[in-house]
């Protein structure tokens, strides 16, 4: 069987030869132009065949149904199915046989295995269930099912809680989890949680181990003693660049002034003002615009600029469940002899639309630590978002603290600060710009005071080292200026601490302070 690393979904299964794969059905959906059903996608597994229902528990389900229950696999869906070493190895054996067998016994092999494996990885209730009844098979009890049917939202409300407690607490509260009415409760359940990590229980990257709560039917939620700190990686995004394509013609509002004009054709431009916003999300909560110019602000734009992100972003996305970009890219018309008026929102785009990352989505296989292009269009072209989704990340926020500037309690610093780092293996050495000004961008800082950087945050795997290399310059306005820093400093990561290292100049010094998280 081929499963999704990241949530444990299941793709689909290879016959017992070895060369045909079988992957779920992706659904229908109405062609209304031409009047027919239209299969969503091509096969994620290449040139697998269909099986004959979808992923969903409710499709499986259907079908498994079907038939006399009198009948060899007939008339059984997941309230009837049980679960142990024999109905294993039936499964394995009937969905190895291929085609061989029904679609109500490839539905019922598929619900065994997926309880079996995936749903057991996911809650301890249901592993606990499969080993006491290992030789002697038992059908799993409706909370079991439950818990299986709200696995996503209970993903959900763990992810989010650390930043939106009162509002996760609330809906627990109003919609219970098989009962669970508190996050404790839910964390109970759940196996494969590696760190947790509420705001409360000792600060965000720095959890407990979650094997310190145990869920015992009809008691209170009872602590174990903690077996220390765990620190993993997580899933994490690092958008590295975004840059925009003009590719529509030149636009006249009105067709009949088109023509009027006997104006024939347009050649695509070359340049262009554009203006407008990049908006990013998670489900942790983090909701950032990474760009921003308003129409008063359009810049000068060729195909292929890339767009200087802004510092609104200050944590790390994470892909741990799912995370968006919107886009709202237009030119700003020209007013040449009065031709052209006010943007039109719906026409003048160059890119305007969402493009949504979803860790349980089962219509493509994501791809994680390779560099990847979600390409965003509009009517007059398009915006393509290069970025990482790391596997096994860490991320460092980073401070950048002034130490007597240019031997002053105050100084009026600039220069350049860069985080160098080796990516995912199919990516390479990697760099980020934390801040880069010249005399003319310079901040007035004071002593042990935090110099404002353009970026505070860098995502790198969990195995890598993190360099900080720093060339820092206080303005002297008697005679030349004040090297404030100029050097390195290494940061090995290490999730739920801080550490700090001093990067001197000849006249003052910086403290490069790491929080991973």
């Amino acid at each position: 069987m081929r499963f999704r690393r990241d949530c444990l979904y299941a793709l689909g299964h290879r016959s017992e030869n070895g060369t045909q794969w079988y992957e779920f059905h992706p659904g229908n959906e109405y062609n209304k132009k031409k009047k027919r059903y239209d299969v969503k996608r091509g096969p994620i597994i290449p040139k697998a065949k269909w099986l004959g229902f979808e992923e969903s528990y409710l499709s499986m389900d259907a079908i498994a149904s079907q038939g006399n229950s009198g009948q060899k696999g007939g008339g059984k869906d997941r309230s009837q199915l049980v679960l142990g070493r024999q109905p294993f190895k039936k499964a394995v054996r009937y969905l190895a046989a291929g085609t061989a067998t029904t679609p109500n016994i490839q539905a019922q092999s598929y619900l065994v295995l997926l309880q079996m494996l995936a749903e057991a990885a996911r809650f301890d209730l249901l592993l606990n269930h499969i080993t006491k009844n290992w030789n002697k098979p038992a059908v799993p009890n409706d909370d079991m099912r439950a818990l299986q049917n709200n696995w996503r939202t209970a993903s959900e409300l763990i992810l989010r809680y650390d930043r939106e407690p009162i509002q996760v607490a609330q809906q627990l509260r109003d919609r219970p989890i098989i009962g669970a009415t508190d996050i404790t409760s839910l964390v109970a359940f759940v196996g494969l949680l590696l760190r947790w990590n509420p705001a409360h229980e000792g600060g965000t990257g720095r959890g407990k181990d979650r094997r310190q709560f145990k869920w015992t039917p009809g008691k209170e939620i009872c602590l174990m003693p903690i077996e220390g700190w765990v620190t993993r990686g997580r899933s994490l995004v690092d958008i590295r660049s975004i840059k925009q394509y003009y590719t529509g013609p030149l636009r006249i509002r009105d067709p009949t002034e088109f023509r009027k004009r006997q104006v024939k054709s347009f050649k695509p431009k070359t340049e262009w003002m554009a203006f407008g916003w990049i908006t990013v999300s998670d489900i942790e909560g983090t909701r950032a615009e990474i760009y921003h110019k308003g129409e008063a602000q359009a810049i000068d734009a060729k195909n292929g600029d890339g767009l200087a992100l802004t510092t609104d972003l200050t944590r790390a996305l994470s892909a741990a469940n799912h995370f968006t970009i919107e886009t709202e890219i237009y030119e700003r018309p020209s007013k040449f002899l009065g031709l052209f008026g006010n943007v039109d929102f719906n026409r003048d785009a160059i890119s305007k639309g969402t493009y949504d990352w979803d860790a349980f989505a089962t219509t493509k296989e994501n791809v994680y630590d390779q560099i990847q292009i979600a390409t965003i269009p509009g009517g007059l072209g398009y915006v393509d978002v290069e970025y990482i989704v790391m596997s096994d990340a860490a991320e460092a926020l980073i401070t950048i603290v002034t130490m007597n500037p240019g031997g002053r309690r105050e100084a009026d610093v600039y220069g350049t600060i860069t985080a160098f780092y080796d990516g995912p293996e199919a990516v390479g050495p990697m760099s980020t710009t934390l801040l880069k000004t010249d005399s003319g961008g310079r901040s007035n800082v004071k002593h042990l005071k935090s110099i404002p950087l353009q970026r505070p945050f860098v995502v790198i795997p969990l195995d890598k080292e993190l360099k900080i290399s720093a060339q820092i310059w206080g303005h002297n306005f008697f005679g030349r200026d004040d090297e404030v820093a100029k050097g390195d400093a290494t940061f090995t990561p290490k999730v739920g601490t801080s550490s700090q290292e001093m990067i001197e100049g000849q006249s003052g010094a910086i403290l490069v302070q790491i929080t991973w998280l």
